[in-house]
């Protein structure tokens, strides 16, 4: 994998069982420092791409998907101590190693940061 150049974190909620599934909460998180904002409609804007992956212990590519996300400011500016949080949700199979990849992609500056976990329930 490249070297980040967004700070990007993950971290997982409580995950529940059901049906030889687990669904595991995540959350990611990137400062708003280290993000693009421009003028909107509506204030201030990112333009971002968020990349979520699950891997299994053989490296097949069990899931992917990407969530186009506008996060913005209707006014003022975004906080630089400030920080961007996405959360949702990945089902795994129970008793399983997976690998969850996230990265976001800073579609203005092209910057992309990555984070990495291993899990297993």
């Amino acid at each position: 994998m490249q070297a980040s150049a967004l700070p990007v974190s993950l971290a997982f909620g409580t995950p529940e069982s059901a049906r030889g599934e687990v669904t595991l909460p995540i959350e990611v998180k990137v400062p708003f420092r280290d993000l693009q904002f421009l003028p909107s409609k509506s204030g201030l804007a990112a333009n971002l791409m968020v990349y979520v992956s699950v891997f299994d212990d053989m490296g097949k590519n069990l899931a992917a998907i990407k969530i186009p996300l506008t996060p913005g400011f209707k006014s003022g500016a975004p906080d630089p101590k400030g920080t961007l949080v996405y959360r949702n949700a990945v089902k795994l199979r129970k008793g399983e190693r997976h690998r969850i990849v996230v990265a976001i992609r800073d579609v203005v500056t092209d910057s992309v940061g990555m984070a990495t976990e291993v899990v297993k329930f």
